[in-house]
């Protein structure tokens, strides 16, 4: 299964087995949480809960006794085993990459402790997917996901999980170093998140893959495991701006099968910016005009010009970057010297 259990709260000494989504995987875990905990309950009726809780597959009874101050010296060690075993299953560290050809080889998974699915399904749970070219990525990054899950939850949506994809190197953007090491700066300022995580698997194929193709593919990828899911892309009002543009050739910016996928079967989440009327933009294009409930917008908690080319400037510059990027990225930057690398000159 994909997710074992939220959290393990050593303090209280219980267990959130609320996210499970399959009853096999749920009762299975009762089972063998019951038998862990059964021989050190200390009376028969406690013990008669426990059983009653682990039939019923739910074993909520059971977790309420465990939580229980009173017997929070019984289960301490108990559920502290239980965290760290759990823990290396779902909450592993990153691992960098030592080459571009090293992600070809990855196996594509999700880390399940950053997966926060509704139970029972009492909502459908909305995926965000950042696309982009991470070269750096930078604190206003990680904030515009931030910014918009607080944005969707304020208007009554569930947000189950942020995806944080960079753009193959085929891409042909000229300021785009190795793919490993965008992977590993992601991954790296990922790692104290408890729902964002970088996602592979463009930069895991041999060539550039468009966004709509990106998102297509982890819409079809969740919905084999959690039906109902939705994938939305995330983006700033120029990219929406963007769907009506046209090249000098007289051919649109974007292909227009590629925009009913993004806007028709995914979505789109579109950060508001000041001097842009989205809705306005939303009005004069058909196909955004149509679409108009599958784009949802949300206001940025503040003014942010914070961007992967004012930190490479800094850089060529000598200036300092602290603050501009995750402290793990600012380290990784200057121990491999990544403004040394042509595509940062």
């Amino acid at each position: 299964g994909y997710a074992f259990m939220e959290e393990v709260c050593v303090c209280s000494c219980s267990v959130d087995i609320g996210q499970l989504r399959h009853l096999p995987i749920r009762a299975a875990f009762a089972h063998s949480l019951a038998l862990h905990l059964l021989p050190t309950m200390p009376s028969r009726p406690l013990r008669q809960i426990a059983l009653a809780g682990n039939r019923n597959s739910a074993i909520g009874a059971m977790m309420g006794m465990i939580a229980s101050a009173t017997f929070a010296k019984y289960y301490t060690s108990t559920a502290l085993s239980l965290g760290q075993h759990w823990t290396r299953l779902t909450s592993q560290k990153f691992e960098l990459f030592a080459s571009d050809a090293t992600l070809k080889k990855q196996i594509m998974r999700y880390d399940t402790s950053k997966l926060h699915f509704p139970p029972l399904e009492k909502q459908q749970p909305i995926i965000l997917v950042a696309c982009g070219s991470f070269s750096p990525p930078t604190t206003f990054h990680l904030r515009m996901l931030e910014d918009a899950r607080d944005g969707l939850r304020s208007k009554g949506y569930t947000v189950a999980a942020g995806l944080m994809s960079p753009t193959h190197s085929k891409y042909g953007k000229a300021s785009l170093v190795d793919m490993y090491h965008r992977m590993n700066m992601l991954g790296l300022a990922l790692q104290d998140s408890d729902w964002i995580q970088v996602h592979p698997w463009e930069c895991m194929q041999d060539e550039w893959t468009p966004t709509a193709q990106v998102l297509s593919m982890m819409q079809d990828e969740i919905s084999k495991t959690y039906p109902g899911a939705r994938v939305m892309l995330l983006c700033g009002a120029d990219l929406l701006e963007s769907f009506a543009s046209i090249k000098a050739d007289g051919e649109p910016l974007w292909d227009p099968e590629h925009q009913q996928i993004i806007l028709e079967k995914c979505g789109v989440v579109c950060m508001e910016r000041e001097g842009t009327d989205l809705d306005q933009v939303i009005a004069q294009h058909d196909l955004l005009r149509d679409n108009k409930a599958n784009i949802i917008t949300f206001k940025p908690s503040s003014q942010n010009t914070i961007s992967s080319t004012l930190v490479r400037k800094l850089l060529q510059h000598g200036d300092s970057i602290k603050y501009l990027v995750h402290e793990d990225v600012r380290k990784y930057i200057y121990e491999r010297d990544l403004k040394s690398k042509p595509a940062w000159m």
